[in-house]
């Protein structure tokens, strides 16, 4: 079975000068949970707790719950991370207009929502239909909860005005005019985009596009068994603080693969927990953090899976401020990184070099081992001296800001390390400075104000690491890096 096909994603970052690190997502198995009956077949998980199970409020950082959610509910159409392709899921086909603006997605007629019933009988109530799709898209994109993000449905005609709107004025008939999103029939959906995006089929497969029934939606708290609507190829049966259950769908239309007829999903109270709970055994499937990971396979190396994930550390340079206003500085600085350097700061097996924004593992991107070749230490001296700092004679002190969590201040000082070493840079120059996390979001951003007095001033550089919200290479070089409107800023 395979238990989720979800995205780690999270959010975009800044016209970059260096790529530092790849980070990876571990897999392992074996944490301990209640010992179960032989029948039915049962496949034991652990993860922590999910905040949601709401589509439309799942945040990117929640990969419990998207992990569940991709199992729950069907989406237009799946990620296949074997062939790392965009597939049919409900959506059985879809065609593009001839100026890539409007997408019409025809569905399929067999998959039904679900319900479980107070004896445990799971029902079929009704077909998935356009309706529920385009409930899903206005969910997204209303100014009020559940959504927690909505940027990545703004390329829908519509979608921004609609989040930006009086609450009280975001009716049906409000979003018939404003939202491109169009039920041609029952089974036909269509959308309206601003400006043609190839990359929109990798969207869909995000969980605020998948569809939800607005009767059910529309009735408080109704993510919970009994009362819930999944339409998926598990449902959720039971669920409580500590463990959660899902069983086969009866009336998912498509065969299923392999034997496991139930999924057992023990919650930890924290990742601390998984690798002492891994001793005990009895648990098939875990997702871990890099420390958990460690501790496991320094006994069990073979329990231990480890895949590229879709994290980049970027060097950012504010090029407004005089002294990394220089093409040469910021190009001497760049291929003056040692990436061997920084990944020696790191715990073994948490990140792989990187010299290019996308990663492994991109849709539509280059599928190319990462490596060091972005250290060129001849051309970085001698850019410095172009610059008119021979030796890395800085002329003044920089401020090199990145977030205090550890390991990013870790790479912040081999960063410091490896100019040091590779051009000669006095280590005083360059002040190391952690601030908390939002801070160097909005610094990354373009939002740190160099105007407002409360403000401080904005750092000569700055690590990031970024992570979109989906796989397609846009994501990347798009969102993240576009020179007019990239998520991450310069200057």
């Amino acid at each position: 079975m395979r238990l989720a096909r979800s995205f780690t994603s999270p959010r975009r970052v800044s016209i970059l000068l260096v790529l530092l690190a790849l980070a990876v997502t571990l897999l392992f198995p074996g944490m301990a949970l209640p010992a179960q009956a032989q029948e039915p077949v049962a496949a034991r998980v652990a993860m922590l707790a999910p905040l949601t199970l709401d589509p439309q409020a799942v945040t990117p950082a929640d990969t419990s719950a998207q992990d569940l959610i991709e199992n729950l509910f069907i989406g237009l159409v799946r990620h296949d991370p074997y062939q790392n392709a965009i597939l049919p899921a409900l959506a059985k086909e879809w065609r593009v207009s001839d100026d890539g603006l409007t997408w019409t997605f025809t569905l399929r007629e067999d998959i039904p929502w679900v319900q479980v019933g107070p004896d445990g009988a799971i029902t079929a109530v009704r077909p998935v239909d356009a309706e529920d799709v385009r409930f899903a898209a206005r969910r997204a994109c209303d100014p009020e909860p559940p959504n927690p993000v909505t940027h990545v449905l703004y390329v829908i005609e519509g979608c921004r005005i609609t989040s930006s709107a009086n609450p009280l004025l975001v009716d049906d008939a409000f979003v018939e005019r404003e939202l491109g999103v169009r039920v041609v029939d029952a089974r036909t959906v269509e959308f309206r985009l601003l400006f043609p995006a190839p990359y929109f089929p990798a969207l869909m497969a995000l969980p605020e596009f998948k569809p939800v029934p607005r009767e059910a939606a529309n009735a408080g708290e109704w993510t919970v068994p009994g009362v819930m609507y999944t339409s998926g190829p598990w449902t959720l049966t039971a669920r409580d603080a500590a463990l959660a259950t899902l069983v086969r769908n009866p009336h998912w239309p498509d065969a299923p693969a392999g034997n496991v007829e139930q999924v057992l999903v023990g919650f930890a109270p924290n990742m601390d927990a998984m690798a002492p709970s891994f001793l005990a055994g009895g648990v098939d499937f875990a997702r871990v953090d890099i420390h958990a990971a460690t501790a496991i396979a320094a006994s069990q190396p073979n329990a231990v899976l480890a895949v590229p994930g879709q994290t980049v550390i970027l060097l950012g340079f504010s090029a407004e401020l005089p002294l990394t206003a220089s093409d040469a500085l910021r190009r001497g600085l760049a291929l003056g990184i040692d990436r061997n350097v920084l990944l020696a700061a790191l715990p073994p097996g948490a990140a792989l070099p990187a010299w290019r924004m996308t990663p492994p593992g991109a849709l539509s991107g280059p599928a190319s081992e990462m490596d060091n070749r972005g250290f060129a230490p001849d051309a970085a001296r001698a850019a410095l001296e172009a610059a008119g700092m021979p030796g890395c004679s800085l002329r003044e002190t920089l401020d090199l800001m990145v977030s205090d969590a550890p390991e990013m201040v870790a790479l912040a000082r081999a960063v410091v390390e490896s100019w040091r070493a590779n051009l000669g840079c006095n280590p005083a120059a360059v002040r190391v400075t952690p601030v908390p996390q939002p801070t160097i979001d909005r610094v990354a951003n373009g939002t740190y104000s160099t105007i407002r007095r409360n403000d401080p001033s904005r750092p000569a550089l700055w690590l990031y690491a970024y992570t979109p919200d989906y796989l397609d290479v846009n994501a990347w070089l798009g969102d993240g890096v576009h020179c007019l409107y990239g998520y991450l800023k310069h200057g």
